[in-house]
């Protein structure tokens, strides 16, 4: 006869599998809300940054803990958690924005 199984021990796996299940389930949740957290902020900054002073939209990226890159006449502001899945692309001429526009990647 081959080995057996009992109830006990397998109610046992079980209940250990669900506790992961239920572990890693939270974890990616978690996860989740806290990119689509930060995507929400860029999308926000992007949403009212047209009108603005250079240095009001800095000092809007700084209180929102996000990252500017800026270049001539144009800027990238994104943030470390979205992998740069979501950006906003902001245009200035002299010290004022222009244009801004948000892009999620998908």
């Amino acid at each position: 006869m081959g080995p057996t199984l009992s109830t006990e021990g397998l109610k046992k796996q079980f209940k250990h599998l669900a506790v992961l299940l239920l572990a890693v389930g939270i974890s990616v949740g978690w996860v989740l809300w806290r990119i689509s957290g930060e995507s929400g902020k860029i999308l926000q900054l992007c949403e009212t940054a047209t009108g603005k002073t250079v240095a009001q939209l800095n000092a809007d990226i700084e209180k929102l803990g996000l990252i500017a890159t800026f270049s001539q006449g144009s800027a990238i502001v994104h943030g470390n958690r979205t992998m740069g899945r979501a950006v906003c692309l902001i245009e200035y001429v002299g010290d004022a924005v222009t244009k801004a526009q948000f892009n999620e990647a998908e």
